[in-house]
């Protein structure tokens, strides 16, 4: 499909911007309606997020809690260990590979993202060396389109070089389930 000058027109029927942005996205490209960049990207877990799931593994351990609130949490849990690093709301990406779960308790303000979240069964295998998960997420426009299975990768791997692994691990409480 070809286009130029001041695409879509008025008469340009929806079906055929949209079939645009889809055949397009995987290289990204300008909404030609509303102007936003359209890109499907290839996320993998970081070693930033690795470590926040690993902070909020080892508190609910500690602590029996289920649900905590992460973004107050890893903010005190930063602050208080020099060098920890968990960087913006990477690690709400977790819930990609479905290693947190948010909850669906809404804010006074009607706001739909309270900050409530668990680790899940997956999740604390995952930190536990007991499973793999998918390296790379799709997603689009912040939604999940799928998971790329055809690379695993364990969670010390996550972990890169920026951490040491059995140095965390060695005095790592496990969760009684």
């Amino acid at each position: 499909m070809t286009h130029s000058g001041d695409w879509p027109q008025p008469d340009t029927p929806f079906e055929d911007v949209k079939n645009f942005l889809i055949s397009s996205r995987d290289d990204g490209v300008k909404c030609p309606c509303c102007g936003r960049f359209a890109k499907v990207y290839r996320r993998s877990v970081t070693s930033s997020m690795a470590y926040a799931l690993y902070l909020i593994y080892v508190h609910c351990a500690n602590t029996e809690q289920t649900w905590i609130h992460v973004p107050s949490f890893l903010s005190k849990a930063v602050s208080e260990n020099a060098g920890a690093t968990c960087r913006g709301g990477d690690w709400a990406k977790l819930a990609y590979w479905d290693l947190l779960q948010e909850s669906h308790i809404v804010r006074e303000d009607g706001g739909k993202h309270a900050g409530w979240w668990r680790i899940t069964a997956l999740g604390e295998a995952f930190v536990e060396g007991k499973v793999k998960i998918p390296k790379h997420a799709v997603v689009y426009n912040q939604t999940l389109l799928g998971l790329d299975t055809s690379e695993l990768v364990s969670f010390e791997e996550s972990l890169k070089d920026r951490f040491d692994f059995d140095e965390m691990m060695a005095n790592t409480p496990r969760r009684s389930r």
